[in-house]
């Protein structure tokens, strides 16, 4: 019977260990040049390691070890996107930044960001600065290559 009990025992973490396995991360990294806002979170610049589940596509994890910084955040799928290049999507209000999607075909990555409140206030102030005749010109998206 304890046989028994140690083949199952084994049997069982094997299993768990190749379901694990077998739902890997999907990750890329990327080196922001300039400090950037994800949802209520201000990242400082470097190299960013961000990664999805494959069985939840839309909770992301930034990471960069060298600063210490780990955030979660959540996102919306979008393979409507015909652009699926291996870049990062940033909005820039004056001197601001805001991570807008994440498009990767190696990864298997196409998302969009919500904008936050942040973002939402910094483009108003944005666009009241601009005036009224280019109030809804504010700046075209910043895109940063993925690395590989």
């Amino acid at each position: 019977m304890k046989n028994f009990l140690a083949v199952a025992l084994v049997l069982a973490s094997t299993l768990t260990a190749a379901a694990t396995a077998s739902a890997q991360d999907h990750k890329v990294q990327a080196t922001v040049p300039f400090s950037f806002t994800v949802g209520s979170s201000t990242l400082p610049a470097g190299t960013y390691t961000i990664g999805s589940s494959m069985n939840t596509s839309d909770v992301l994890k930034l990471s960069n070890w060298e600063k210490g910084v780990s955030i979660l955040t959540v996102g919306r799928a979008n393979q409507s996107n015909p652009k699926r290049a291996d870049v990062l999507v940033f909005h820039k209000y004056g001197d601001q930044y805001f991570l807008s999607q994440i498009r990767s075909d190696g990864a298997s990555m196409n998302v969009d960001l919500t904008p936050s409140k942040a973002e939402a206030k910094a483009r108003k102030q944005a666009e009241d600065a601009a005036g009224d005749e280019q109030a809804r010109v504010v700046s075209a998206p910043i895109l940063i290559a993925l690395n590989r």
